[in-house]
């Protein structure tokens, strides 16, 4: 059994590519290791952000997108 977990532990956890086993060993851990907690509790606030950013991209980068869109010729098929 694996004792000592690293970030990219956790990031697996948190993108659910654990089984089932290690998602339980890895949220042991975390209730005995405070520093890993925080660090799976940082971890998921950026994964939420990101996430969120991804649902509903700013109308800036939206308008920016179109921009080149229009402004880039399209690719010739045959």
């Amino acid at each position: 059994m694996k004792m000592s977990y690293n970030e990219n532990d956790l990031l697996r956890l948190i993108y659910r590519e654990t089984t089932e086993a290690e998602s339980k060993a890895i949220r042991a851990a975390m209730v005995a290791d405070f520093a890993l907690s925080e660090r799976y509790r940082q971890l998921e606030k950026i994964h939420d952000v990101l996430d969120e950013g991804f649902r509903n991209p700013n109308q800036s980068s939206i308008d920016l997108i179109m921009e080149h869109s229009r402004n880039t010729t399209p690719l010739e098929t045959y």
